[in-house]
């Protein structure tokens, strides 16, 4: 439900340099070391001072969250950015303590970036009558538009004024005025699920949670479309305008599952596809002009084009008297179909008769352009020249022809990514960057220690060229996996637009001054690795969201990177060309802070409760508040994924424990006490600690007093395998 475009311009810098080049292999790259600048040239050298000195590109820290206090935000949520940078919405796992509105597994936050003043937000989550007194999700907000303008919410509340009505009912929310029920009809069991929409939300599809119109056959769960011209409809209408009797689902695995402007939208029923077309009429995908009728076009994957025009699927069907699925229909065929001409064809004929068995046998349609210009697609028939015999293969179509990008056999891995391929394509499908364990380049990616190979990332083009983004740039061998964060579909945003950077996670050390073993982020171009997060943090870092010009580098952590980054248990931070502010940001915490939020020509108004409560709580190190402190005994060497941590508290409050890596302890105390507090990795550092053997973290202790103070205490943990295995 997040997207984002953009472009910036590199300031003019002179800088010390390391320069380590490793150019004996196509993984080769010029490290620029992150260290303090002799003389820094760039427009915001002020701002570049502390710990932003010597990131690429003229970047600088900005504090995009200091509305979070001890707010968790979500951990892999990831987030979206607007066009230029100067907006985001990240998420947060629940709304702020003593927050009387929403609570919800999913809260986004709307942070926007005033130039003068910095950054402030404010979350979307509608307010809600009376106290907030369970974590049950009594408000959901489901998705919010592409251009920061609506939400889609579900609720038992009824937030538009109506009288109050049992169960969840759907809403459509305008940030900044009100809401609109999209729904007559309240229903329970079954939660609303977002489906796809436009970019203002003027046209959205949805699940709702009961029947809606008398037609549906369904008592909760079916699909509806609603549209501001044309109201609520049932999408799932069979071509002679009955309602399908089991329901439908829209299908959107390939490109969306809609059209740009919302009015067509591609969904499956019993198994078939079909179009709907301005909610008045269906069209059924391939039929009845298919080479065998009896063959329906069981689609495994399937998406339609951005103008609508197109319909791309996968079937082991026979639908075109060139295709070729094998004799006991074992393979798949990709195919695409024009709406308006009801014409199908088959892209992947096959008729080597090496690859009789099963044809093309196309795996996972992998990434696309929203036009269907360009398609990727793996597969194990050999399809183009250079395509190794009887192995996966990543391809490509354009214009009617297939060309061979690399071996595809290693981004199939069930110890990473559950075997399926983690990849992402710039929107004019001109670069794609893909995961896989094998060296498809001179480097070589095996731990030395385990002796497994590690994930590393590579970048292609349609003219061949293939580069490792995550080797190591001194060539010596890893000791971790490079990562991308689970994204849209085929688009992680990891790829600048213009092709000229790669963002990355990785917990291997990339660059020699890395700490490895917990998750940082780097910017590969040219050529160069250059780190973004700081380098020998223990606290790690995670990639939430880049704009497309790559100039705005969004992550979370827990990491203490400006004065005022340091609440809760996390912050998210902006890596940002030509960033920085000219005054110090303050601490924005309250009503103060939601009312920067957005400039006064779009006002929050409806959105500013979910940031009440922990943020109006008084900072520690304000003047008398901060006599009674928490205090934590040292902690061993932990042996396994779980122990203990003595934490001694001044009195009654509340008391959270967190960490990099740490399951977040929360616990409410009646009096002052030592307490044992359960130190447990989260399952992702317990799968470091079985690789490294070894993990290092920070414990960060905070109590939050009935009286309102709050104080802090920072202590290392250091987490060892309890098990003399090794390997992974």
């Amino acid at each position: 439900m997040f997207f984002g475009i953009g472009e910036g311009a590199d300031g003019a810098r002179r800088r010390v340099r390391v320069l380590l080049v490793f150019a004996a292999s196509m993984c080769s790259v010029v490290l620029i070391a992150p260290t303090a600048e002799a003389f820094d040239t760039c427009a915001n050298a002020a701002q570049r001072e502390g710990r932003s000195a010597g990131l690429p590109d003229c970047r600088a820290y900005e504090l995009v969250s200091p509305d979070s206090n001890h707010a968790f935000i979500t951990p892999g949520a990831g987030g979206t950015t607007s066009v230029s940078g100067d907006a985001m919405v990240y998420g947060m796992n629940d709304a702020p303590a003593s927050a009387s509105s929403a609570v919800a597994l999913f809260n986004p936050v709307l942070a926007r970036r005033d130039p003068s003043t910095g950054w402030s937000g404010a979350g979307l989550a509608p307010p809600l009558r009376g106290p907030v007194t369970s974590y049950q999700p009594i408000a959901l907000v489901l998705g919010v538009s592409r251009d920061f303008s609506a939400t889609l919410v579900t609720t038992t509340q009824p937030i538009d004024g109506a009288p109050r009505q049992a169960g969840y009912k759907v809403y459509r929310g305008r940030i900044g005025g009100g809401y609109q029920s999209l729904t007559p009809v309240g229903g329970n069991g079954v939660l609303t699920t977002f489906g796809a929409a436009t970019a203002d939300f003027s046209h959205v599809y949805f699940t709702a949670p009961a029947a809606q119109v008398e037609v549906d056959p369904v008592a909760g769960g079916n699909t509806y479309s609603w549209s501001a011209d044309g109201g609520l409809h049932l999408m799932g209408i069979l071509p002679d305008e009955t309602p399908a009797p089991n329901g439908a689902t829209l299908v959107g695995t390939i490109v969306g599952p809609v059209s740009e402007n919302g009015t067509r939208a591609l969904f499956r029923a019993d198994g078939v596809l079909y179009v709907r077309i301005d909610d008045a009429r269906t069209v059924e995908v391939g039929g009845p002009f298919v080479i065998d009728p009896g063959s329906p076009p069981l689609s495994d994957q399937a998406g339609i084009t951005s103008d609508g025009k197109t319909v791309l699927f996968t079937s082991r069907a026979e639908l075109t008297s060139d295709a070729n699925t094998g004799p006991l229909q074992a393979g798949r065929d990709l195919y695409s179909y024009d709406v308006a001409t009801r014409t199908l064809k088959d892209l992947t004929p096959d008729s080597d008769p090496a690859d009789a068995a099963k044809g093309a046998d196309v795996g996972n349609v992998l990434g696309a352009t929203a036009n269907g210009s360009y398609i990727y697609f793996t597969a194990t028939g050999q399809l183009a020249p250079g395509a190794p015999r009887g192995r996966r293969s990543l391809y490509f179509w354009h214009d009617g022809a297939i060309r061979f990008v690399a071996d595809a056999e290693g981004m199939y891995n069930d110890n990473y990514n559950a075997g399926y391929p983690q990849f992402d394509v710039t929107p004019d499908g001109r670069q794609v960057l893909f995961a896989s364990v094998d060296p498809l380049t001179s480097y070589d990616n095996v731990d030395p220690v385990t002796h497994q190979p590690h994930v590393e990332l590579f970048t292609a083009t349609p003219d061949g060229g293939l580069e490792c983004v995550s080797c190591r740039t001194d060539g010596t061998a890893p000791t971790g996996d490079a990562l991308m964060p689970q994204g849209q579909l085929g688009r992680t945003g990891l790829l600048s637009e213009d092709h000229r950077r790669v963002f990355f996670s990785s917990t291997d050390a990339v660059v020699p001054q890395a700490a490895g073993g917990v998750p940082q982020i780097f910017e590969y171009e040219n050529g160069n690795v250059s780190a973004i997060s700081p380098l020998g943090s223990t606290a790690g870092a995670d990639l939430l969201a880049v704009s497309p010009s790559g100039d705005d580098v969004f992550f979370k952590t827990a990491e203490g990177l400006l004065p005022n980054a340091d609440s809760g248990p996390g912050a998210v931070i902006d890596a940002r060309v030509g960033g920085g502010f000219p005054m110090p940001q303050s601490r924005c915490s309250g009503v103060s802070c939601r009312a920067a939020a957005t400039p006064a020509s779009v006002p929050l108004v409806a959105a500013t409760s979910a940031l009440s409560g922990d943020g109006d709580v008084p900072n520690a190190d304000a003047g008398s508040r901060t006599a009674a402190r928490v205090s934590v005994a040292k902690v061993k060497t932990i042996r396994g994924t779980a122990g203990a941590l003595m934490v001694s508290v001044p009195g009654k409050g509340r008391l959270t424990v967190s960490g990099a890596g740490l399951q977040t302890r929360r616990s409410n105390l009646s009096r002052a006490r030592a307490v044992d507090v359960r130190l447990v990795l989260t399952a992702k550092a317990a799968r470091v600690l079985r690789q490294r053997r070894l993990l290092k973290t920070k414990a960060k202790v905070t109590f939050v007093a009935k009286a309102g103070a709050t104080s802090t205490s920072t202590v290392s943990v250091t987490f060892r395998s309890s098990s003399a295995r090794k390997g992974r």
